[in-house]
């Protein structure tokens, strides 16, 4: 998909925030833990929902899809599974955990998605290993058993959403209680945990990060609400930030979700007014710049790191960003730089260095993404036009993306 954008002066009105993609994945594998019917609500209707239902229904699993709530039953599943789209998505990796709790063996084509320099799935084999599976490796496939030597204690030795839902999913159907240590907290992890809690799982909070899985024999079906896309929510707020006159309101959401990301913006000299489940984001005519950390929740995250940079190119001097959790999450510099944009990665210091700028239209290819969000803002900063290319990337994570972006005044069109 190709788009033209236009110089936007600003965005205005309302916005309707989507359900969390990073919850929506794992909440539909969450399925192939039982017999019975999963019903999930305020699921986004986006590409990588779409391909992950065509997986499950590949190993058969069936389903319905209304509006947003999918109703889905894993009645007798497959253990291989060999489709293609396996190799389209990074949450196929979640099939794994899925799929060893069920059927206690899995034989599946390694997992796929935006390519953001090294994601290893070393720390998902080394919890699937610990917890009694035999990991085979042949370089195309990966065949995982379970052998029955399962520890009792397990510990990531960094922080990983993907690892600590696997593990979660592997272990709370085995004998016995895991302790899962250094794992990961992040909104959507809670959301799958209370999801799981749900469906008859006995899994606790520990205190210092630690996640307690007492097995149980099956799993039922039951109804979960998605919380909302943080990422989403947070894309729109940069957004409306990055381009002056703005005055946007998302909606809804959690306010102590995005305390970091709300912070980060107002020392900009944005203007951020919370009321209720509405945030409301009034863009400033100068910005100031910033220093940032990215991090594991409750750092600034990842997944907005590149739209960032992107709203930083307008801040009046010098700004950092270091991204602790994807350092090589870099694919938009050199495309800001055809933009005009003054931005740097300093490989010595693992940080990206951004000045202000002042953007003219070019061509611009997005990588993924968001890579592609990201460039889509700076085409609405830009003057005069911008074409970017490969923006289908845009719409693995956000919900009607065109039309969300026109119905609040951005200046785009598909061509």
């Amino acid at each position: 998909m190709i788009v033209k954008v236009s110089k936007t002066a600003g965005v205005h009105g309302e916005l309707l925030v989507s359900g969390s993609k990073n919850a929506s994945l794992p909440a539909l594998c969450a399925s192939l833990l039982t017999k019975e019917w999963l019903t999930l609500e305020n699921v986004p209707l986006i590409d990588d929902i779409d391909k992950m239902l065509k997986i499950l229904k590949s190993i058969g699993c069936e389903y319905t899809l209304k509006n947003h709530t999918v109703r889905i039953r894993s009645a007798n599943p497959s253990y291989k599974v060999l489709t293609e789209e396996v190799g389209d998505i990074r949450a196929s990796y979640y099939l794994m955990g899925a799929l060893l709790s069920r059927k206690k063996k899995v034989l599946i084509g390694y997992p796929g998605g935006c390519n953001l320099g090294s994601r290893p799935i070393d720390f998902h084999l080394k919890a699937f290993r610990d917890l009694g599976f035999r990991v085979t490796e042949n370089g195309q496939f990966l065949h995982i058993v379970y052998e029955g030597t399962k520890k009792h204690r397990l510990r990531f030795a960094k922080e990983t959403v993907g690892g600590t839902i696997n593990a979660l999913f592997a272990s709370c159907r085995l004998e016995g209680t895991t302790l899962i240590e250094n794992a990961s907290l992040e909104p959507e992890v809670l959301d799958i945990i209370e999801l799981l809690n749900k469906m008859g799982a006995k899994i606790e909070r520990k205190p210092g990060r630690v996640l307690s899985v007492a097995g149980v024999a099956k799993l039922k079906g039951t109804t979960h609400k998605i919380l909302f896309d943080r990422m989403e929510a947070g894309s729109y707020m940069l957004l409306a930030s990055s381009l002056p006159n703005s005055n946007l309101t998302v909606y809804p959401v959690e306010e102590s979700l995005l305390r970091t990301v709300i912070s980060v913006i107002r020392s900009t000299k944005t203007k951020v007014k919370v009321t209720g489940d509405a945030i409301n984001i009034k863009s400033a005519e100068n910005l100031k710049p910033v220093n940032v950390l990215i991090g594991p929740y409750p750092f600034f995250p990842t997944d907005l790191q590149q739209i960032l940079s992107v709203m930083l190119l307008r801040a009046e001097g010098e700004s950092l960003i270091e991204d602790t959790v994807f350092p090589g999450r870099i694919s938009h510099i050199g495309e800001l730089k055809k933009l005009g944009g003054r931005i740097e990665f300093d490989g010595s210091q693992n940080r990206i260095v951004i000045h202000q700028s002042r953007l003219k239209g070019s061509r611009v290819k997005a990588h993924d993404l968001r890579c592609a969000f990201g460039l889509l803002v700076a085409g609405g900063m830009a003057d005069n036009s911008t074409i970017v290319e490969n923006v289908e990337n845009v719409l693995r994570g956000y919900e009607n993306p065109l039309q969300k972006l026109k119905s609040i005044g951005f200046l785009i069109e598909e061509i």
